[in-house]
Protein backbone atom coordinates (compact mmCIF):
# COMPACT_ATOMS: atom_id res chain seq x y z
CA UNK A 1 0.00 0.00 0.00
CA UNK A 2 2.57 2.74 0.73
CA UNK A 3 6.19 2.98 -0.20
CA UNK A 4 9.31 2.16 2.07
CA UNK A 5 8.97 5.97 3.30
CA UNK A 6 5.89 5.71 5.20
CA UNK A 7 7.67 5.32 8.77
CA UNK A 8 9.40 8.55 7.98
CA UNK A 9 6.26 10.25 6.80
CA UNK A 10 4.26 9.64 9.98
CA UNK A 11 7.60 10.35 12.08
CA UNK A 12 7.79 13.26 10.29
CA UNK A 13 4.06 14.58 10.68
CA UNK A 14 3.86 13.24 14.11
CA UNK A 15 6.61 15.84 15.06
CA UNK A 16 5.34 18.64 12.87
CA UNK A 17 1.95 18.06 15.17
CA UNK A 18 3.49 18.63 18.27
CA UNK A 19 3.52 14.71 19.51
CA UNK A 20 6.30 12.48 21.23
CA UNK A 21 5.95 9.20 19.91
CA UNK A 22 4.46 8.29 23.28
CA UNK A 23 1.98 11.05 23.43
CA UNK A 24 0.86 10.14 19.74
CA UNK A 25 0.56 6.46 20.60
CA UNK A 26 -1.64 7.68 23.13
CA UNK A 27 -3.65 9.72 20.69
CA UNK A 28 -4.15 7.33 18.34
CA UNK A 29 -4.81 4.30 20.32
CA UNK A 30 -1.65 2.27 19.35
CA UNK A 31 1.39 0.64 21.31
CA UNK A 32 4.32 2.87 21.70
CA UNK A 33 6.35 -0.20 20.41
CA UNK A 34 4.22 -0.72 17.31
CA UNK A 35 4.42 3.20 16.43
CA UNK A 36 8.36 2.69 16.96
CA UNK A 37 8.31 0.07 14.82
CA UNK A 38 6.31 1.59 12.22
CA UNK A 39 8.52 5.15 12.18
CA UNK A 40 11.96 2.99 12.39
CA UNK A 41 10.61 0.59 8.79
CA UNK A 42 10.56 -2.53 10.82
CA UNK A 43 6.88 -2.72 10.66
CA UNK A 44 4.56 -2.00 7.84
CA UNK A 45 1.57 0.20 9.05
CA UNK A 46 -1.97 -1.25 8.39
CA UNK A 47 -4.66 0.97 6.35
CA UNK A 48 -6.13 1.44 10.32
CA UNK A 49 -2.62 2.41 11.55
CA UNK A 50 -2.51 5.05 8.53
CA UNK A 51 -6.28 5.78 9.11
CA UNK A 52 -6.17 6.51 13.28
CA UNK A 53 -2.78 8.50 12.53
CA UNK A 54 -4.07 10.76 9.98
CA UNK A 55 -7.27 11.59 12.01
CA UNK A 56 -5.28 12.24 14.53
CA UNK A 57 -2.96 14.96 13.12
CA UNK A 58 -6.07 15.91 11.48
CA UNK A 59 -4.48 15.64 8.03
CA UNK A 60 -5.34 13.33 4.74
CA UNK A 61 -4.12 9.64 4.97
CA UNK A 62 -2.64 9.97 1.41
CA UNK A 63 -0.34 12.81 3.28
CA UNK A 64 1.23 9.45 5.07
CA UNK A 65 0.46 6.73 2.80
CA UNK A 66 2.63 8.60 -0.22
CA UNK A 67 -0.68 8.10 -2.71
CA UNK A 68 -1.43 11.39 -2.84
CA UNK A 69 -0.44 10.85 -6.93
CA UNK A 70 -3.98 8.77 -7.10
CA UNK A 71 -5.73 12.16 -6.68
CA UNK A 72 -3.89 13.79 -9.53
CA UNK A 73 -3.91 10.12 -12.04
CA UNK A 74 -7.83 10.79 -11.34
CA UNK A 75 -8.12 14.07 -12.31
CA UNK A 76 -6.19 13.82 -14.85
CA UNK A 77 -8.37 11.37 -16.42
CA UNK A 78 -11.00 13.02 -15.64
CA UNK A 79 -9.68 16.30 -17.97
CA UNK A 80 -9.22 13.61 -20.43
CA UNK A 81 -12.44 12.81 -20.59
CA UNK A 82 -13.79 16.06 -20.45
CA UNK A 83 -12.03 17.09 -23.43
CA UNK A 84 -14.23 15.83 -25.55
CA UNK A 85 -16.94 17.16 -24.37
CA UNK A 86 -15.73 20.64 -24.12
CA UNK A 87 -14.60 20.73 -27.86
CA UNK A 88 -18.25 20.08 -28.77
CA UNK A 89 -19.35 22.47 -26.56
CA UNK A 90 -16.89 24.56 -28.69
CA UNK A 91 -17.62 23.80 -31.99
CA UNK A 92 -21.59 23.85 -31.15
CA UNK A 93 -20.66 27.91 -29.39
CA UNK A 94 -18.95 28.41 -32.40
CA UNK A 95 -21.90 27.50 -34.84
CA UNK A 96 -24.47 29.65 -32.75
CA UNK A 97 -21.68 32.75 -33.35
CA UNK A 98 -22.11 32.09 -36.78
CA UNK A 99 -25.61 32.18 -36.74
CA UNK A 100 -25.58 35.56 -35.11
CA UNK A 101 -23.51 37.16 -37.11
CA UNK A 102 -25.34 35.63 -40.65
CA UNK A 103 -28.38 37.46 -39.84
Amino acid sequence: MAGDDAGARIAEARKLGGYTQRGFADAIGFSYGLLHQVEGGHKTASPVFFAACARALHIDVTALTGASYMTELQQDRLAELIRPIRESLDLYDLGADLDVTAR
